[in-house]
């Protein structure tokens, strides 16, 4: 293996040495760990969120006429010196999930580092180089081809005048990137992934790409390796790749035309092609390094399993729905119920840890992360509370074996008896116990641990 040495540059600091340049921006460490440099990471523009996800800076629900939140950040948000500065060394993780003292061994694959301001073509771009040292995550980028990524961070927001449903973002305080399959800053803000010049045109590789995007059903993979192989040159030519970092995230309307440019020709070789690489790749040929060939079996187990968690993440958010929606309501499901079950998680954590906010995640995730993220809200929160003058009324719900020892049913049951208890005590009511009422008279009851209990109970009976 030859080693590869990187030359100083004073705008990145003290370089990192690595050994081997595996892509065009992509490195390996003596320790194995992967460099990805030249990351985008956030950008300037508009981003749409839905209304659960968002609070303005008054506390109160962010809210649009059709349920969409348009949020605009500009280049004096995104490249202020403390927002830059913010992000400086956080974690990379997979997928969202909120980092604290007592999460980040779980969830940190890697950090980020020589956060700044790109240039050129992306000027409109957060650019971060990141240091991925745990396998999983190391393999997501260079075997699952998972490669766009999402900030994870907290933010105000500010309604716009004379546009409903339009806010501002301002005051950006990095916590997390998460490496994810889809982010919402869009294709560009992704790792790079250009090839070396002696990798490119392997035989194999977009047919590949074309049988396992259908298995997935990924619609984007498969016009991509669509159009990768009706550009492959027949009859044995080859088109020079192109290592300009510049052309690698062309404009859209300009790969467009570059697409167009001689499809006549190229469709009149594309079913030799397809069918070549069909066949090759159900007899298991080609000319890719057989150890580094993916298990067909391995990967449908891999989706089966995501399936069958993302199934019971939805069904347990449903359940939590329902218990939370009062009698005579619409019940909601599917996206809504998570949307419903999120908005009262965030509600009840703000009255058991004032000034606790949850950070901006994307609600494009799969269900099992939005789950998690509802889950792990509620943790923080009680463990705030049982650190805050709250602490005795809260201490009630929890056994002595701490918040992370609850199940989630039991942590749901807790954290809205939990929540109801404060919220109560606020009003100014006065309890004689865990199961007490109001003394004075005319008051409405206190919805307490025994009653959620009961009603958990009358739900599951059914």
């Amino acid at each position: 293996m030859r080693l590869h040495t990187t030359d100083f540059a004073p705008s990145r600091g003290t370089d990192l040495y690595s050994i081997e340049k595996i892509g065009d921006t992509r490195e390996r460490l003596p320790d194995g760990a992967l460099l990805c440099r030249d990351v985008p990471i956030a950008r300037t523009g508009q981003m749409e969120y839905d209304e659960s996800e968002l609070e303005d800076v008054n506390g109160e629900r962010c809210t649009s006429p059709d349920g969409v939140v348009r949020v605009a950040r500009d280049e004096a948000q995104l490249f202020n010196a403390r927002t830059v500065s913010s992000f400086e060394g956080v974690p990379v993780t997979l997928g969202h999930h909120w980092i604290t003292p007592d999460t980040a061994s779980e969830f940190s694959k890697g950090f980020i580092r020589n956060v700044r301001r790109g240039g050129g073509d992306l000027a409109d771009y957060l650019l971060a180089d990141l240091v991925i040292r745990s396998r999983d995550a190391i393999d997501a980028i260079e075997k699952s081809g998972i490669r766009e990524v999402s900030p994870g961070y907290d933010a105000d927001y500010e309604r716009i005048d004379g546009k409903p449903g339009h806010y501002s973002q301002g005051s950006i305080i990095g916590n997390h990137l998460a490496i994810v399959e889809r982010g919402r800053g869009g294709r560009r803000v992704r790792v790079g992934d250009n090839e070396r010049k002696q990798m490119a045109f392997k035989k194999k590789t977009w047919g590949s790409r074309l049988l396992n995007a259908i298995s997935t059903n990924d619609e984007e993979g498969v016009e991509e390796a669509i159009r990768d192989g009706s550009q492959e040159a027949p009859d044995g030519e080859r088109v020079e790749p192109t290592l300009d970092r510049r052309t690698r995230d062309e404009d859209p309307m300009t790969q467009c035309m570059a697409a167009i440019s001689g499809l006549g020709e190229k469709i009149d070789t594309l079913p030799g092609l397809v069918a070549e690489a069909v066949a090759k790749a159900l007899a298991g040929t080609g000319d890719e390094d057989p150890n580094n060939k993916p298990s067909d079996d391995a990967d449908k187990s891999k989706r089966e399993d995501e399936k069958r968690q993302d199934d019971e993440a939805r069904s347990e958010t449903e359940d939590e729905a329902e218990c939370l929606t009062e009698e005579g309501k619409r019940i909601p499901t599917g996206d809504a119920a998570f949307s419903a079950v999120r908005q009262a998680t965030v509600s009840t954590a703000a009255i058991l840890a004032p000034g606790y906010k949850p950070g901006t995640m994307d609600s494009a995730s799969p269900s099992r992360e939005k789950r998690s993220g509802i889950i792990e809200i509620r943790r923080l929160a009680l463990e705030s509370a049982l650190a805050g003058p709250n602490k005795a009324l809260v201490a009630r719900y929890v056994p002595r074996k701490g918040v992370r020892a609850m199940t989630n049913d039991a942590l749901f049951t807790a954290f809205n008896a939990a929540g109801e208890a404060v919220r109560n005590q606020n009003r100014g009511s006065v309890f004689s116990g865990v199961t007490g009422r109001p003394e004075q008279a005319g008051d409405k009851a206190a919805v307490t641990a025994a009653d959620i209990n009961e009603r958990n109970r009358a739900f599951y009976k059914r």
